[in-house]
């Protein structure tokens, strides 16, 4: 018994199921904060199965105008998590919020805790009260407290 499940492991992790893709890798090394572009992107040829190619961008179209999340060496395979939108509040930067619940509307400033892309949910602190909520990042810079 011991010896087929040996024999499965092998046969399994064997190039007979492995596939060759061509991914997208950049032709420089970018770091955190860094905008991705077309123009620094080229094609690679990768062998491996469709489980290891899931974590990994497939098209270029994909991580155009996003940016690096963290460094991204060059001629690797950019890793999804690897790559995030562009923020629009950023940490310790005030921020505008407002707070709508069915027509009455509260404005009041926030300062982000974490940095964010528009739809994202931050976190954000009132510096009068102290009081820290959770707000959704607007694509205009501003917060939205509350779903309504």
């Amino acid at each position: 018994m011991r010896r087929c499940w040996l024999i499965v492991a092998l046969l399994w992790s064997s190039p007979v199921w492995a596939e060759v893709r061509n991914l997208p890798v950049l032709t420089v090394t970018l770091y955190p904060g860094d905008a991705i572009q077309l123009s620094l992107l080229a094609e690679k040829r990768f062998t491996g199965n469709a489980r290891v190619f899931s974590g990994f961008v497939q098209l270029p179209r994909e991580i155009d105008g996003k940016y690096a999340r963290r460094t991204i060496v060059a001629g690797i395979p950019i890793a999804r998590a690897a790559i995030k939108d562009r923020d629009v509040v950023f940490q310790g930067t005030a921020a505008f919020a407002v707070l709508d619940m069915r027509g009455m509307v509260i404005s009041a400033t926030l300062v982000p805790l974490e940095s964010g892309a528009a739809g994202q949910a931050i976190r954000a602190r009132n510096p009068d009260s102290g009081l820290i909520v959770t707000a959704i990042a607007q694509d205009d810079g501003t917060l939205r407290v509350g779903a309504e």
